[in-house]
């Protein structure tokens, strides 16, 4: 695994490293996370400056939880493009 982002562009960088034809549709913070190794914090650091900065759309998914109850769960697809570094 690469070392942890430490910056906007680390991060979409590993993701698309370790991209899956599913990740159009979208990502949680968890999935990030788990996917990079990195904190949960870290991660919803990143999408905040990313979502100001234009390069993140967000998203919303249905998910089982654990009780076997449906919600919804925010997901963040991230565009190349313009301000991306």
């Amino acid at each position: 695994m690469s070392a942890k982002p430490s910056t906007f562009s680390d991060l979409i960088e590993a993701l698309r490293e370790h991209a899956k034809p599913k990740d159009a549709e979208g990502l949680t913070v968890r999935e990030i996370s788990e996917r990079l190794g990195c904190s949960r914090n870290l991660v919803q650091e990143r999408i905040l400056s990313l979502i100001e900065r234009g390069q993140v759309t967000v998203g919303r998914r249905i998910q089982k939880r654990i009780d076997g109850m449906t919600c919804h769960v925010p997901v963040y697809m991230f565009r190349a493009g313009k301000g991306a570094k």
